[in-house]
C-alpha cells in the first residue's frame, strides 16, 4: 500500500501537475512524513525501546505443479528487532520530531500554502 502511495505522490509531483500543485504536494507530503516520524518516536518512547525493521532472506521450498516436484527458492520476510536505546535519547528524539511536526503543520495550513506557493502557476 505504501508503495502505491509513493507512486501516486511521484506522479503528482513529477508528472503533469502544475508547479503550484507540486509545491502543495511537497508541503503536504512533508507534513505527513513529520506526523509518521512523530508517531514512531512516540511509540518508541512509550515502549522504552526502538523497533528496527529489516528484511531477512532464507531458502524456502515450494511445490511447482508444472514441474511436478519441490523447488528451492529465496524468500524474503520483513522482521522487526527490538533495540535498546537510552531513555534520554528516546525523549530527545520525541521532542525533536514534535518540533518538526509542529512546524510542518503550520506550513501545511491552507493560508500558509497559498503564501509559500503564491508565485507559481496553477496550469
Amino acid at each position: 500500500m505504501k508503495k502505491l502511495v509513493v507512486v501516486f505522490m511521484s506522479l503528482a509531483i513529477f508528472g503533469c501537475a502544475s508547479p503550484y500543485d507540486r509545491c502543495v504536494a511537497e508541503i503536504q507530503g512533508n507534513a505527513r512524513d513529520a506526523q509518521r516520524n512523530y508517531e514512531e518516536a512516540k511509540a518508541d518512547s512509550d515502549r522504552g525501546f526502538r523497533l528496527v525493521k529489516s528484511t531477512r532472506e532464507y531458502v524456502c521450498i515450494e511445490y511447482d505443479a508444472s514441474q511436478g516436484k519441490k523447488v528451492e527458492k529465496m524468500c524474503k520476510e520483513q522482521v522487526e528487532t527490538p533495540v535498546s536505546v537510552a531513555p534520554e535519547i528516546l525523549r530527545a528524539r520525541l521532542l525533536e520530531t514534535q518540533k518538526v511536526l509542529s512546524q510542518n503543520r503550520i506550513a501545511a495550513r491552507s493560508g500558509n500554502i497559498a503564501m509559500k506557493c503564491a508565485g507559481l502557476s496553477k496550469e
